[in-house]
Formats: structure tokens, C-alpha cells, sequence
């Protein structure tokens, strides 16, 4: 695909062009640069022979109307939308916050695949992303790879510890209110992550949204698609019928909960998957806190493929419209239609190589009474039987634990049993009645070995700066390192923006967020401050902003 030419002159006389970065079936993304804010911005701006259409100036401004209400680290944030007149044309344009790192695609492509603990990690933070956006009523439905960005590049893996990565999910183009989800199919979308019930009803919801991030999981770990090598009526019926390969299968030492867990996202009905990102998030929370730091460690081994070039390929409107009008009519017609369609184009998005030899052929199976299994295993469907799915194993662990104890215990003294259950892989630690004021909220979690996280949330009535909850709750018993969101009152009109330059993390975290305002960090390697403080700030101090806008921190490594 060929980037186009740079546009020449200014928007608005603000915005400078500077050059293009990624380019899509209806815009595309340049790095430009605002000069009344001193930042570096990525610009979108619609095809020329498009802007005369209304349906895709209309696309445009559904967009920039959806990302502008959300508040979330990991959703990107627009700035501003205009039309803009290049002499020839007038074209509608949006001003978004602009991420430098590669795609989650380029970056799979170039690993193969990811170990365990990562690809969790990047699944936790996409639904954050679309938890946001499914609090505010609003469906992404294009989550792929090609639509997560991170913020660097990824390292190697290592087989001590996992990386610290942030992703950023974008490109909101095909977003739709959920009380309109129900209207005609939109004219793109990437067939190899639609959920069954749109290519089937033509009906839209958050659960379509956890099914593709399900895929995306999958593809994560085993490095390609369930249904690698299908034409487009294949790869439709497949996304209607098939259930996903198991890859505990090949690859006895990944928990069988992983599996479940996919198979709760992906499940055909969408009744059976959880409702929304934030309830898949729970889950995901505890599928997480199960899991032992050694197999987070470990990864299914597949040879990378050779990344696509630097710039990224804002793909949403590759796929046209009458490859997935077509399979989603297959989906429906059955042995007939899979015999036509065997000589069918593969859309640009559905996988082009077979699966790896990790991914067996999908089989039907026997389930007894007793839940043992007979050939390749069936994912589990719902919340609900995802909890039934694991019930069995953690009584057998808990068996398996409780000897373990009583031999530590004759072996070495209570004092083994002690650091076991304190200390060692079964220790978990109870959150705690939460304190009015943040700062000392925080400080109560890290000294246990919790990570913090915040959410503000205007109009509650209390002074800004106030722990209203927290998820999970306080009482509740989790594994030290894990997640604790706090949610903070925040003050209810716009504010100027503190100047937090040169502080430390922590302190200039708690004066944000006193402010009203929410937090997110990037980490810079520099030699020009000390470790640990604040390079800059975006917006920058004086600033007005509105009540929980995410503000980023530069943040100089440590």
C-alpha cells in the first residue's frame, strides 16, 4: 500500500504536517505538531475522493464524538476536529494523541509469539481500553492487531522477568453507539475477528467486542489465527460453528484455565460471553492471580515471520465491503456455500499461512458427566462455567497444597509452612479498609505488594481528591503484585493543569490527582534527569482541562 504524498501547508495555522505515518482504505494518519501546545500530535486526514461523500464525513465525525468522551490510558485521546480546505477539496480531519511505538501486529510478527504473562498483560489492558469505551455506550468493532499500539518497541523475551509494556487501543472509526448497534452493517471490517452475530444478524454489541479481544489473546500465544489458511465463506462458517483448538493440547505445562478462559470470550452465543470488557476484566483478574510466575514466564515457541514495514497500516478499510457482505451471507449457507466459496479471495485480513503445528484441527468431542474429556477439548462458555470449568482442578490443587504443607511442615518446622503461605506461591494478602485521603490509600496497597490504579470520577459530591472504592473491594484476598483500581472523587468543572515538572513519580502523581486529574506514565531513558522524575508533562502546567483528563507524565527510567 503507498503512503501519499504530504499535503502541503498548515491547519488552521496550528497544526503542522510533518510526515505520514500509516494509511487506511478512508484516511490518512500523518505526525504533525501543535504549535499553540508545544506537543507532537497525529493527524488523520480523509482520501480527497472520499470527503465529498457524506457517509465517510460522517464516519469521521462518529469517531472523533466517541474517543472524545471516553477517559482511559488506553484509549488514544483526540484533541480536536475540522474540516480542512487543501485548494481542491474540503476534508474532514481529526487531532489525536500520537503514539510512537509500533503496532501489536508488527511486533507479533517480529516475536512470533508472546510469553504467557505479556500476553495477558496486553489482553488487560485492551479491555480496560474498551471497558471505558462500553461504560460510555460505546462499540469499538474493529479490535485486531493492527488497532493496538505500544508505546515502545517490545524486548526480547526473558526468561527472569516480563517486560513492562503499555498499549494504547485506537482507530475508532467503525465505533457505534450501543442503542444504534442494531442499523446496517458498516461497509468495512476485518472478517477474521467478527463475531458471529454480526456476520449473522447484523447486531452489534460489547460482547462482540470480547469475542475479537478473545482472538486477539489467542493470537498473542500460539502466533497465528485458529483458522489460519481459510478462504473467506471457510473463515465465516468457522466463526459461526467451530469452537477454538485447545493449546494446552501441544503444550502441557500452559494452565487449562487459559483455554477457558478464551473459550468464554469467543463463545458462539454471545449470552455466554461476558457482557462487557469490564466484566471479562474480572475474570481476567482472576485467571491471573492462578497462574505461577514460572509458566508466565514461558511462551509457545514459532518462528517469526518477517515484520511488515515501519509505517502501520491503519487497515480498518482494506477489507471491503463486499468480502464481508459475502461471507456473512456464507455463514448462513451451508455445505453449498463452503463448495462454492472454496476458490474465494481471502480478504486482505484473513490469514494467509496455515496453522503452525502447535494448532491441531478442531474435533468433536465426548464429555462425560464427570467433565473428562475425549479428544481436543471443548472451550468452556461463560462466566459461569468458567468457574465450574476450574472448580475441579483448584479441589485437587488444594488436596495437592495441603500435603505439601503438612510435609513442609515435618520437614522443615512451622517455620517452612510459614513462608509457604506468606511469602511463597500460595501467599496472598488482604486489601485494606480504604483511608479517606489517596496518598496514604496508595501507600497502605504498595506496602503490600499492590499495584495501584486510578479512576476519577467528577460529580460525587466529595472533596477531589477522595477515595470513593475500590475493585476488588477491601476484604478481599488477593495475590500480592496484583491490580487494585481506586476510585477517586474529581473535582466538577474545568481546572488549570499543575506543574508537576521535575517532582517524583509519586508526588507528582498525588498532585494530579488531587487536581481532579487522571494519570498515565511513559518512561523515557535520559541522562538529563534524575531517575524517577518528571521530564514533562502533556497537557503542559496552566492548561485548562476538564475534570478526570488523562494527563501523561515523561517520567526519566530508572
Amino acid at each position: 500500500m503507498t503512503i501519499p504524498s504530504l499535503p502541503s501547508g498548515w491547519l488552521e495555522g496550528r497544526y503542522r504536517l510533518d510526515a505520514p505515518v500509516a494509511r487506511g482504505g478512508m484516511a490518512t494518519v500523518y505526525r504533525g505538531y501543535d504549535t499553540k501546545l508545544d506537543r507532537v500530535v497525529a493527524i488523520k486526514i480523509m482520501h480527497p475522493d472520499l470527503a465529498a461523500l457524506d457517509d465517510f464525513t460522517r464516519l469521521f465525525r462518529r469517531e472523533a464524538r466517541a474517543v472524545a468522551a471516553l477517559s482511559s490510558p488506553h484509549i488514544v485521546t483526540i484533541y480536536d476536529r475540522g474540516m480542512w480546505n487543501d485548494g481542491a477539496t474540503e476534508r474532514a480531519y481529526l487531532v489525536m494523541e500520537y503514539v510512537p511505538g509500533p503496532t501489536l501486529r508488527h511486533e507479533l510478527e517480529r516475536l512470533g509469539s508472546f510469553q504467557l504473562g505479556t500476553a495477558l498483560e496486553i489482553c488487560d489492558q485492551v479491555l480496560q481500553g474498551l471497558a471505558a469505551a462500553h461504560r460510555a455506550g460505546i462499540i469499538h468493532r474493529d479490535i485486531k492487531p493492527e488497532n493496538i499500539l505500544f508505546d515502545d518497541a517490545c524486548p526480547p523475551p526473558s526468561p527472569v522477568r516480563l517486560p513492562q509494556l503499555a498499549v494504547t487501543v485506537t482507530d475508532f472509526g467503525l465505533a457505534h453507539a450501543v442503542s444504534a448497534s442494531s442499523g446496517a452493517l458498516p461497509r468495512w471490517g476485518t472478517l477474521a475477528y467478527t463475531a458471529p452475530e454480526i456476520l449473522e444478524q447484523r447486531v452489534a454489541s460489547p460482547a462482540s467486542d470480547v469475542y475479537a479481544t478473545g482472538l486477539v489473546l489467542f493470537e498473542l500465544l500460539a502466533g497465528r489465527l485458529p483458522w489460519a489458511g481459510y478462504s473467506a465463506a471457510q473463515l465465516a462458517a468457522a466463526q459461526a460453528r467451530e469452537d477454538l483448538p485447545r493449546l494446552a493440547g501441544d503444550n502441557p505445562w500452559l494452565p487449562a484455565e487459559v483455554d477457558s478462559f478464551i473459550g468464554v470470550l469467543t463463545a458462539k452465543n454471545p449470552a455466554d460471553r461476558p457482557a462487557s470488557a469490564g466484566e471479562a476484566r474480572k475474570l481476567l483478574r482472576g485467571l491471573r492471580a492462578s497462574i505461577a510466575d514460572d509458566a508466565a514466564l514461558r511462551r509457545i515457541p514459532v518462528t517469526p515471520r518477517r515484520p511488515q514495514p515501519v509505517h502501520r497500516e491503519d487497515v480498518a478499510g482494506d477489507v471491503g465491503g463486499a468480502e464481508l457482505e459475502t461471507a456473512a451471507a456464507a455463514s448462513t449457507e451451508r455445505a453449498a456455500t463452503l463448495n462454492a466459496g472454496a476458490d474465494a479471495t481471502v480478504p486482505v485480513h484473513a490469514p494467509a499461512h496455515r496453522a503452525p503445528s502447535v494448532l491441531r484441527p478442531t474435533r468433536k468431542l465426548k464429555v462425560s458427566q464427570a467433565g473428562s474429556q475425549q479428544g481436543t477439548a471443548r472451550p468452556q462458555r461463560g462466566a459461569g462455567n468458567l468457574q465450574q470449568h476450574t472448580a475441579g482442578r483448584r479441589r485437587a490443587r488444594a488436596w495437592r497444597i495441603a500435603a505439601w504443607v503438612c510435609a513442609i511442615a515435618l520437614l522443615t518446622g512451622a517455620g517452612g509452612a510459614t513462608w509457604a503461605l506468606t511469602a511463597g506461591p500460595w501467599a496472598r494478602v488482604t486489601i485494606p479498609e480504604l483511608a479517606t485521603g489517596l496518598t496514604q490509600t496508595r501507600g497502605q496497597m504498595e506496602a503490600l505488594g499492590l499495584t495501584v490504579e486510578t479512576e476519577v470520577r467528577g460529580g460525587s459530591g466529595a472533596l477531589p481528591g477522595t477515595v470513593l472504592g475500590s475493585d476488588p473491594e477491601a476484604g478481599s484476598r488477593v495475590r500480592p503484585g496484583s491490580t487494585v483500581e481506586l476510585l477517586i472523587a474529581g473535582a466538577t468543572r474545568d481546572a488549570a493543569v499543575p506543574d508537576v515538572a521535575d517532582m517524583a513519580e509519586a508526588e507528582a502523581r498525588a498532585v494530579l490527582e488531587k487536581a481532579g486529574f487522571q494519570v498515565q506514565v511513559r518512561y523515557r531513558e535520559t541522562r538529563a534527569a534524575a531517575p524517577g522524575t518528571v521530564l514533562r508533562q502533556d497537557p503542559g502546567p496552566g492548561v485548562s482541562a476538564a475534570s478526570g483528563q488523562h494527563i501523561t507524565l515523561i517520567i526519566a527510567a530508572r
